[in-house]
């Protein structure tokens, strides 16, 4: 019976980290197109290997405990009204 509850939380939870990691990579690539145009399409990069690495780290780390501890349903609504399931 919990699977529903703890599949739900799953699922939402995996939607809003690939819906963040996509978004956090677009970032990455319209600053270094910017800079690619602004400086006469020289292959320079703007950021070096460890900030970048620190970026993804830092970038990627906050959200992740944002997202752990996010309930948005109760285990017993779930178990209630299982239609609640099928709005994701």
């Amino acid at each position: 019976m919990l699977i529903l509850w703890h599949g739900r939380l799953s699922y939402k939870r995996t939607a809003k980290m690939s819906n963040f990691v996509f978004h956090r990579g677009l970032i990455i690539s319209v600053i270094q197109a910017l800079f690619t145009c602004l400086f006469y399409f020289s292959t320079i990069q703007i950021y070096n290997g460890f900030l970048m690495m620190g970026y993804a780290t830092v970038y990627t780390n906050m959200p992740v405990f944002s997202i752990v501890l996010d309930q948005d349903s109760d285990v017993n609504s779930i178990l209630w009204f299982p239609p609640l399931y099928k709005t994701l």
